[in-house]
């Protein structure tokens, strides 16, 4: 049975966010309900350093302060029409069974955090301004990714679910085109050419064409997210193998 997620890794997650924070509150609800109150999940003075202490957190802990608001996002786009059904909540956790291999022990950690979100009032700008504090511009890309994934899991993508990721790429700071970039590779009507995934016209000149590449390779490498653990790289190899794949193409074409 998995078990990343122990007790005194969560409560060191904690540590991160600001006292009274939203996040820190579902946290604190998860601790209440999954742990022994006796259990040890005090911190050392280290771990309690504000988001300025994120990046030299410890892999496990850092790949949880990720799991946790990017829950809350998604949940926050499945409760965009006022209510959750039962089908988004299998939705949320299928992604993370399936995608993650979250099951056992972290399942219930996952299964908890999405209790904790969909029961209470989720105050969407606050969460996405502390994710947008603590994370790098790669992993709020990939944030991005994963709500229309999420989203079009039932194969209908509703205008409230729409503007709900519209509010949310606006509070993470994410740039318009890098939005509309992901938003395209979702869309059933968007050109998937290989000039399309690198963000560039066919008329591009050979020097446009490797600037494009390397600004690709800057957001969506994966060694950007190889911090959150081995199945995040997994997802992000699946869409820089696209970019890889194009770029030879385009470079094979024109000889560059």
């Amino acid at each position: 049975m998995s078990k990343k997620f122990s007790g005194k890794l969560i409560g060191a997650a904690a540590g991160f966010f600001m006292t009274g924070s939203i996040m820190g509150g579902i946290i604190g609800g998860i601790l209440g309900s999954m742990f022994d109150k006796k259990q040890d999940i005090s911190t050392d003075d280290s771990d309690r350093q504000g988001y300025s202490g994120y990046r030299r957190a410890k892999p496990h802990v850092r790949e949880f302060v990720f799991v946790s608001n990017l829950v809350a996002l998604m949940t926050s786009v499945a409760k965009a029409d006022k209510e959750i059904h039962a089908e988004e909540v299998r939705a949320i956790r299928n992604f993370f069974n399936k995608t993650f291999h979250y099951t056992g022990h972290d399942g219930k950690v996952i299964d908890n955090l999405i209790r904790e979100c969909a029961g209470g009032k989720l105050d969407v700008r606050a969460i996405s301004g502390e994710t947008r504090r603590m994370l790098e511009y790669p992993e709020l890309l990939m944030i991005v990714r994963i709500l229309y994934i999420i989203a079009l899991s039932d194969n209908v993508f509703k205008e409230v679910e729409k503007n709900r990721i519209q509010q949310i790429v606006d509070y993470l700071g994410v740039s318009q085109p890098d939005h509309d970039y992901i938003m395209n590779e979702f869309s059933v009507t968007v050109s998937k050419d290989v000039y399309a995934v690198l963000k560039i016209s066919p008329e591009a000149s050979d020097s446009e064409v490797k600037e494009a590449y390397r600004e690709m390779v800057k957001k969506y490498h994966p060694d950007k997210v190889s911090h959150l653990g081995s199945d995040f790289v997994k997802l992000s190899k699946e869409k820089f193998q696209k970019i890889q794949d194009s770029y030879q193409k385009i470079s094979k074409e024109r000889g560059l």
